[in-house]
């Protein structure tokens, strides 16, 4: 009787702790999705204003008239384009970003809606089985409880480890496809320096796109992953700065937009990215190593908990 209700209460602890933990989620994202929507209208103006300013200098103005005189035009609107470009590419950004938070938040909702009654359901759980240990009260009843316990405190780690070692690798993996096609575009880029022409531009263009697009997902997924590593423990948290990578798409874009991208600025990127890649590959062997150690202690509880129902049969 004890171990079926054991059985029991640990499946609706693991439907509690996910409750506890997409709840959690929720509150995040709605805040992030406030911020984000804040964020893009303040985009919107900024890419109004770059347009406007482009418009200015390729019509007929006062101020493009003059730089025309001073035969700065041409290097005025090149600046003013670049600007309007970021711009534009910092905009579609905030607008993905708030698309896939809405996402999120619709996953989550879902996900809730499978475990809103978890707590009532381990209440009367952990009654029923109150009630049972009133009869039959024993010390071995009390040491299987203790060690049933640990390793329900074990197995939820090693499930927030499991979910973290995921969210890490899908970082990892973005991380490796925005460094592959910055390499590519650096092939190109380098070709594009010795008169490669429209055709080598393009492509290279075409590659730093693809790793823009990477990107996102890797500043995304490291939003992600760092929730996760709130949910293990301090000491994730701090092994390394995650704030930077959720943030890297900003500086990402600005570096590689800025006169249309000059070669050197593509290295810098690709190195950067490189460099994240290492930190969250360190990480994520960090975590399995952590886990590997908490499966060793759950096996060892299991084994002391099965001796000790041998010796009591």
């Amino acid at each position: 009787m004890v171990l079926q209700l054991n059985s029991k209460i640990k499946q609706v602890q693991e439907r509690v702790r996910l409750k506890q933990k997409w709840e959690k989620q929720l509150r995040s994202y709605h805040q992030e999705l406030t911020s984000s929507k804040a964020r893009l209208l303040d985009l919107k103006e900024k890419l109004e204003k770059e347009n406007q300013d482009v418009d200015k200098l390729e019509g007929l103005s006062i101020t493009s008239i003059l730089l025309t005189v001073l035969g700065t035009k041409e290097e005025r609107l090149k600046q003013e384009k670049q600007e309007a470009v970021l711009a534009k590419l910092q905009y579609d950004e905030a607008k993905a970003e708030i698309k896939d938070l809405e996402q999120e938040i619709e996953a989550v909702h879902t996900n809730l809606q499978n475990v809103m009654n978890a707590e009532q359901e381990l209440e009367q759980l952990l009654k029923e089985k109150e009630g049972y240990m009133r009869l039959i009260s024993s010390e071995i009843n009390s040491h299987l409880d203790t060690l049933n316990d640990q390793a329900n405190q074990m197995a939820t780690m090693q499930l927030e480890m499991e979910e973290a070692i995921f969210a890490g690798n899908a970082v990892k993996q973005s991380l490796k496809q925005a460094s592959a096609s910055l390499e590519s575009a650096s092939g190109w880029g380098t070709l594009d320096m010795f008169g490669g022409g429209v055709i080598s531009t393009a492509i290279k263009h075409n590659h730093i796109d693809d790793a823009s697009g990477y990107m996102h997902d890797a500043q995304h997924l490291a939003k992600k992953l760092k929730r996760e590593l709130e949910d293990i423990g301090t000491e994730f948290t701090e092994s390394m700065e995650l704030s930077n990578l959720t943030r890297f798409a900003d500086f990402f874009f600005d570096g590689l937009i800025t006169d249309w991208v000059i070669q050197n600025q593509i290295n810098d990127s690709l190195e950067q990215v490189n460099a994240y890649k290492y930190q969250i590959t360190s990480l994520v062997k960090q975590i399995e190593k952590e886990k590997t150690q908490i499966m060793k202690q759950l096996q060892e509880l299991e084994y002391e908990r099965n001796t000790l129902i041998a010796q009591f049969a």
